[in-house]
């Protein structure tokens, strides 16, 4: 076979060259085209992952206020609650004490009322004695009774008081520890007894401290 000039030779390397470069860009276009699609899915999936933590992030913060918010809320109704019905329990027996000693005390007595000199007279509920003793046991059991709030103290006249009541001792049969009187020296409660109530049942001793 006859070979080619050498001129036509070199021509041939070039184009030969040429082709093989051709080739070699159409496969590192393909390379770099592969690559970035890579890079591309990379960065889409990094982006989404950051776009999703914080949202999550987000809401658990979210479910997390809400709740509190929802407990403080319950918290403020319970105790406002509790608190009103106990303001009203407390003023409800505030105020029928207060009227029941209102009642009692506003009932006027125009006999005979009770002192050191005159030392029986025959009072509103029958006849009345009086009597000076040591109060404090009397006091005690009253208070083991549920009169915890009632103060024992003197009035100006001497006669010894349990809250806003006179202090005296009748038959705890017909009349028993906490019952409400008429008395000449004004509305009693019975906190005690004697042996007088075995002649006189309905007698009263009143507390005093003459």
């Amino acid at each position: 076979m006859e070979q080619p000039s050498r001129p036509i030779a070199i021509v041939l390397s070039i184009v030969t060259f040429v082709i093989i470069l051709s080739g070699n860009a159409n496969a590192a276009q393909t390379i770099a085209t592969e690559n970035v699609g890579v890079t591309r899915e990379i960065m889409v999936e990094e982006t989404i992952k950051t776009i999703e933590e914080p949202t999550t992030e987000m809401t658990e913060a979210t479910t997390v206020a809400t709740t509190v918010e929802d407990t403080v809320k319950a918290t403020t109704v319970a105790t406002t609650t509790s608190t009103t019905v106990e303001t009203t329990t407390a003023t409800t027996v505030a105020t029928t004490k207060a009227e029941t000693v209102e009642e009692t005390v506003d009932q006027s007595w125009d006999g005979p009322v009770l002192n050191r000199i005159n030392g029986t007279v025959k009072g509103p509920s029958g006849k009345e004695t009086y009597y000076n003793l040591n109060m404090s046991k009397v006091v005690s059991i009253m208070r083991g009774l549920g009169y915890e709030d009632y103060e024992y103290w003197v009035r100006e006249d001497g006669v010894k008081m349990f809250g806003p009541y006179v202090m005296c001792a009748a038959n705890l049969k017909i009349r028993p520890k906490g019952s409400i009187v008429e008395t000449s020296l004004g509305t009693a409660i019975v906190c005690d007894t004697g042996s007088f109530a075995k002649t006189n049942p309905y007698q009263l001793d009143i507390a005093v401290s003459w």
